[in-house]
């Protein structure tokens, strides 16, 4: 058990879950999404010791990291340099290969600019500055080079590269699959940016032109390419000037939308209507009225990030601002808030320099900013500040602590429970050093409501870490006369089989039934359920049942069932009902209900199972007199309805699915 230090009474922002105690009242159960645990892990990419020494080698100046890539299906992690490719394995945390350009192909194709992977996490591509788009793909080594660099641990517990085979993880190295070279003088002047776009690459270039090269391509596709002063914008909208170019891009194929940042220091979004018609709509002013109106506050964007769960779009501009617009109907944006630099006293400026780094985890829940003068902030979609590393100069002179260095890149980890930080290359240690290539590794745990907001998990503190999991034992509901008594929580860990997660990391689903004596976890397959009575884990008996089915609805408690929307691959989606004391294993499924379509969220409320699908409907059933086992024909439906708005988050149909639940229930 580990004691948390008692909360401050202050105001919370409602949209986010924290812990808010009031005077002579009840505590009211809020915790915030995403929360830092532990110290930061320091991860050490040397080149030197992962290949035989080039004999021609790179330029000093150009092995500094610059940015770090995950991969759609959060495997791998790739570090890169200006001329080197670092590929690491994300979960256990293990250092796979290395790719390292020499100087002659560095002068010729130019630095690394970008690395983009593809959707399948198959292949790689990496933009260099001179008008070539490189293509790795991910291959198994064998004989000699199936040789791993595993993770050791020196005396001061950093990890470092050892020269140990790992028995844990097949060989993956990197293959140059082919070369997409300048086909045009415009591409050959320089590249900028690189996203993934439909079945190719998107390639931003000094001369205004987006050039698209297929994946796998020796050539670009001279029909795709895209002039973005040729974009036709809103009647009363200028068009992008023929002397500005895109300097980032990031593209969202649900929204099917573009997001870019020009030159000039503007923003637009370009949506794509069919293969031949793009329009696009420029990135509105902020109306931030507490921010100062002199010209140095002037809004000038070095970089966006689109949020495709809660349909917003966050801008990061030059004076350390954070901007964040809502997608509305219409091809139009709508200025929502601001994240804005907070130092931690108010005596003196934050000075944060510009932001370099934008990033969202896969849920939507939180945003991580960069800047580039120092500093890291994490707070959720809405703008409550989650965790934040910067500190004013006067607090630095007080506290005797340095300075927070500033950071060029960022990359969550599977499920936002990392977050690997890279430094700027500015200021990394000289290339000579024996730590010029190190990336902060920050670990998080997130609320179960972030993994499952069903209504059981709304009466208990639930936090989800890599892990394990983190139960609030203490009694938040008792009156006392003394607040602080009130708020003295106690936390109880539970460590998660590693059988588990080997297979399934990482963990998708979390949910506590109401009278907080057990848990229900689900990751990539299958689930595994804990009793806090008898502290005791089950698992499935059967590696292959628990391979065959996806829990990608959610998962809930009602009495003494857990209640479990999946897929099966191959049959189609399912609500089944498991019990709680029998062992886990699909002969002993109570019930079992074929779904019309792919579920999004599963809730209870009372007697009721609530089941919101992926058209937007919303389906309730009645569970009141069914008996163990039953046949899924007596399983009534007591309402489905439409949802009244479109929506990405399957949260935000939480307030349509418990009036539904209430209508039937009367």
């Amino acid at each position: 058990r580990q004691r948390l230090p008692k909360p401050k009474l202050r105001l919370v922002d409602p949209g986010d879950h924290r812990v808010s105690c009031a005077r002579g009242g009840r505590p009211v159960l809020l915790f915030g999404m995403y929360v830092p645990v532990g110290l930061p892990a320091v991860l050490r990419a040397a080149g030197s010791s992962l290949q035989h020494p080039d004999p021609d080698p790179a330029p000093p100046a150009l092995h500094a990291l610059q940015n770090a890539a995950r991969s759609p299906n959060g495997c791998y992690v790739v570090l890169h340099s200006g001329c080197s490719l670092y590929l690491w394995h994300t979960y256990p945390l293990e250092f796979l290969c290395a790719h390292r350009h020499a100087r002659p192909t560095v002068e010729k194709q130019g630095p690394i600019v970008a690395v983009q992977w593809r959707a399948d996490s198959t292949m790689l591509a990496v933009a260099c500055a001179k008008g070539a788009v490189v293509f790795f793909r991910l291959v198994s080594g064998t004989g000699s080079s199936a040789q791993l660099y595993a993770i050791s641990f020196a005396d001061r517990r950093e990890p470092v590269l050892a020269s140990a085979a790992s028995p844990t993880l097949p060989s993956v190295l990197l293959c140059e699959d082919s070369t997409a070279c300048a086909s045009s003088t415009a591409m050959a002047k320089s590249v900028t940016a690189l996203c993934d776009f439909r079945d190719g690459v998107l390639v931003a270039t000094t001369a205004g032109v987006l050039e698209f090269a297929p994946w796998g391509s020796t050539s670009f596709d001279a029909t795709a390419a895209m002039v973005l002063s040729a974009i036709p914008f809103p009647s009363r909208q200028p068009r992008i000037p023929s002397n500005v170019y895109a300097v980032q891009l990031h593209y969202v194929s649900s929204l099917r939308l573009l997001a870019v940042t020009l030159s000039d220091g503007t923003a637009a979004c370009l949506y794509f209507h069919t293969k031949d018609k793009v329009s696009g709509c420029w990135v509105p002013a902020s109306e931030d009225k507490q921010r100062r109106m002199s010209a140095e506050a002037e809004t000038v964007a070095t970089c966006c990030q689109l949020n495709r769960t809660f349909r917003l779009l966050a801008v990061g501009c030059r004076d350390g601002d954070v901007h964040l617009y809502t997608l509305e109907e219409g091809e139009r944006l709508k200025y929502s808030h601001s994240v804005v630099p907070q130092p931690r006293y108010a005596v003196a400026e934050s000075k944060s320099g510009p932001v370099t780094c934008l990033r969202w985890t896969d849920d939507g829940h939180a945003l991580a900013v960069a800047w580039a003068a120092g500093g890291l902030s994490v707070c959720s979609a809405f703008g409550c500040s989650l965790m934040s590393s910067i500190q004013d100069q006067a607090s630095r002179h007080t506290e005797g602590q340095q300075s927070v260095p500033g950071l060029g890149g960022l990359a969550w980890g599977p499920g936002g429970y990392d977050l690997f930080c890279v430094p700027a290359a500015a200021l990394q240690a000289p290339p000579g050093a024996a730590h010029h290539s190190e990336v902060l590794l920050l670990s998080f745990a997130k609320s179960a409501l972030a993994c499952s907001p069903c209504l059981s998990n709304q009466s208990r503190l639930l936090l989800v870490t890599k892990d394990s999991l983190a139960l609030c034992t203490g009694d938040v509901g008792a009156t006392s006369a003394s607040p602080d008594k009130q708020c003295d929580l106690e936390w109880q860990t539970i460590a998660i089989p590693f059988d588990y997660l080997q297979a399934n990391w990482p963990v998708h689903h979390a949910v506590i039934d109401a009278e907080g004596h057990h848990i229900a976890i689900a990751g990539r397959s299958g689930f595994a359920h804990y009793s806090l009575l008898t502290r005791r884990w089950r698992m499935f008996g059967s590696h292959t049942q628990e391979q065959s089915f996806q829990c990608n609805g959610g998962i809930a408690w009602w009495n003494s069932f857990l209640v479990v929307c999946c897929t099966v691959p191959g049959e189609g989606d399912e609500l089944r009902l498991y019990p709680r004391r029998a062992n886990l294993d699909n002969r002993n499924i109570a019930l079992c209900k074929k779904l019309t379509r792919p579920p999004r969220l599963v809730n209870v409320f009372g007697d009721h199972v609530i089941v919101y699908t992926r058209n937007r409907r919303v389906q309730v059933f009645c569970m009141s007199g069914l008996v163990a086992p039953a046949s899924d024909s007596l399983l009534k439906t007591a309402a489905s309805l439409s949802a009244p708005t479109p929506s990405e988050s399957p949260a935000l149909a939480t307030p349509t699915a418990a009036t539904a639940a209430t209508t039937a229930a009367a």
